[in-house]
């Protein structure tokens, strides 16, 4: 048995859509200092896409202004989380990555180091 699909059901999914379509274009990266002027990137909450458009040209920008590494938080899971490696050996300007790691395992974030600037 099909039911038809009513008129306020389709108004309810429209604005579902439309508020979801509108999110995600809002959310700005996160940038912080820290004690040792490494930069941090937070990409928890951003779609894959967009959070790899944004790690890319924090990249890059970081790269070109000489810093030696990045913090970049990907979260515990999800997507970003599981993509992150892969990113990171496709970029030609990272050298090596480390989980940073608390007492209770690893925490959703990594240190990202540079090559060296040429």
């Amino acid at each position: 048995m099909q039911s038809a699909i009513t008129k306020k059901d389709l108004d309810i999914w429209h604005r579902y859509v439309t508020r979801l379509l509108n999110s995600t274009s809002k959310i700005e990266p996160k940038y912080t200092y820290e004690e040792s002027n490494s930069r941090k990137l937070d990409l928890h909450g951003y779609p894959v896409n967009d959070a790899w458009i944004k790690f890319r040209e924090f990249i890059d920008q970081h790269y070109q202004t000489g810093s030696q590494s990045v913090v970049i938080i990907t979260g515990k899971s999800g997507q970003i989380a599981h993509e992150f490696k892969d990113w990171c050996r496709i970029l030609p300007h990272i050298q090596s990555y480390q989980p940073l790691g608390n007492h209770n395992g690893p925490a959703g974030s990594y240190r990202v180091n540079f090559k060296k600037h040429k």
